[in-house]
Formats: structure tokens, sequence, C-alpha cells
């Protein structure tokens, strides 16, 4: 094996990790939404990307903390859209909408608010 192959070990992992858990999540919600809706939206909504994510970075910055910081503040914009979101979507279904309506509602509420950020840096400069 070449030097490189713990490091290629560590990228393979960092990749696999995230899909492996996500698709889990998803098979579980889907078997557990037969017997309780509610459960299985607790269970879609585990923090599972955002720790993953974290820990992709932690990893590719060597351990800075300090980049993991600022990478984890830079998620709350996304926290809140993903909240409206989801916020969106509810007023839409409550609206008896049809599914792509509401996903495209909501998505574009999503872009919106994500996009606010870089908006306002730019208006700022």
């Amino acid at each position: 094996m070449g030097s490189g192959a713990p490091h290629e070990a560590a990228v393979t992992r960092e990749r696999v990790v995230p899909v492996v858990l996500s698709v889990l999540i998803i098979v579980l919600v889907a078997v557990v939404q037969e017997r309780s809706r509610h459960l299985a939206a607790i269970i879609a909504t585990v923090p599972l990307t955002a720790p993953l994510a974290m820990w992709i970075v932690f990893s590719a910055t060597q351990g800075d903390h300090r980049q993991t910081a600022d990478f984890a503040a830079s998620m709350l914009v996304g926290l809140v859209a993903s909240f409206v979101f989801v916020l969106a979507c509810w007023v839409g279904f409550r609206q008896q909408w049809s599914f792509p309506v509401v996903l495209v509602f909501g998505s574009t509420i999503w872009l919106a608010i994500v996009s606010i950020p870089s908006l306002v840096g730019r208006w700022l400069r």
C-alpha cells in the first residue's frame, strides 16, 4: 500500500458513512410510518447531517476547532431556512395544495432565506 492509504480510507469513510446512515434513516422512516406517523416524523428530523457534516469538516481540517466552529455558525442560516421550509410545507398541505406546489413553495422560501446573507454581504460592500 502507498503512503496515502490511511488518508484514502478516512476520505472513503467520510463519504460512505453519511450515505449509509442517511439510507438507514430513510428506510427506518418508511417502516415506522406505517405504525406511527408521529414517531416517523421525529426520526426524520434526527440531527444526522449536521453532526456528520461537522465531523467531515473537522476531519478535513485536521481537527481545527476554529474552522469547524465557523462552519457550524454558518449552518445556522440553513437551520432557520429548513425550519421555515417545513413550516411552509405544513401551510401548503393544510391548504390542500398539490405535493409539487407545496415543495416548490417551501423550496422557494428556503432559497430566499439562504440567499439573504450573500445578498446583504454584496449590498454592504
